[in-house]
């Protein structure tokens, strides 16, 4: 298997209302996404890629266009509350299904600052 990354940002808001801390407060978010996808090396088309990082792009574009700017507690799209969990379970579905043929995710991160982030991985 051969895999490559690419990394994308994208903001939202959101509040957690059980929350114990600050966060059961609206507050947003500066989020970088991390997208790592896979091929078989024997089913490398002639060009040689995993895939191209501009069709990638475009499918990362369209699944962190459903949450960019946007205030994700209103959101019916996202699982309830939108923890960094469910928002990055959220993204992986939504990846997946929107790759080529032949082309896998295979791990996703989602930050939440520079520090704090969620990662998903295929088993």
């Amino acid at each position: 298997m051969i895999s490559v990354t690419k990394q994308m940002s994208f903001c939202y808001g959101h509040y957690l209302p059980d929350h114990p801390g600050k966060c059961r407060s609206p507050h947003g978010h500066n989020s970088k996404i991390q997208v790592t996808v896979e091929r078989e090396d024997k089913d490398l088309g002639e060009d040689g890629m995993v895939i191209d990082f501009g069709i990638l792009k475009k499918v990362i574009e369209e699944a962190i266009g459903l949450l960019d700017h946007s205030f994700l507690n209103d959101n019916q799209e996202v699982p309830q509350p939108p923890t960094i969990e469910h928002i990055t379970r959220f993204l992986a579905i939504e990846l997946s299904s929107n790759l080529p043929f032949g082309v896998y995710l295979t791990k996703l991160l989602v930050s939440e600052t520079d520090d704090c982030w969620a990662e998903w991985r295929a088993k």
